[in-house]
């Protein structure tokens, strides 16, 4: 079972607004390594992703990223800077990601406002940041 959050945790989640959406198909993660030359088979060859500590097919991280930030730039969300990190991998095939932000009003002093790409249940796969 997971801990429960605390109460400063709950507090301090902002309230998401889902930018868009986007899926992912098993090939997807073959249609990036032709394009980036990246020929992990944790991405593209599913008898060896099985072996692997993912037990199954993940989409490249810079992968997911991209395809973020194209929903992001799709939608008209104006940001001059971004930066995520990778929390969690997106298995092949996925349907169901929304990529959210924060909305402007909870920027920080600095003008960051949150960003994740939220998976389906609690999973989150990036996190990170925008202004």
């Amino acid at each position: 079972p997971r801990p429960a959050r605390n109460a400063r945790e709950v507090a301090d989640a902002p309230q998401w607004a889902t930018a868009g959406h986007w899926h992912a198909d098993a090939r997807d993660g073959l249609r990036f390594a032709l394009l980036t030359g990246d020929f992990n088979p944790i991405h593209w060859c599913a008898p060896l992703a099985r072996r692997s500590v993912f037990r199954g097919l993940v989409l490249h991280g810079f992968g997911s990223f991209v395809r973020s930030y194209e929903v992001l730039a799709q939608q008209g969300v104006s940001f001059s800077e971004i930066d995520v990190r990778f929390v969690k991998p997106v298995a092949l095939p996925c349907t169901a990601l929304s990529v959210q932000v924060a909305p402007e009003g909870a920027a920080d002093a600095a003008g960051w406002r949150a960003l994740r790409l939220a998976g389906s249940g609690d999973a989150v796969h990036l996190a990170g940041r925008l202004r």
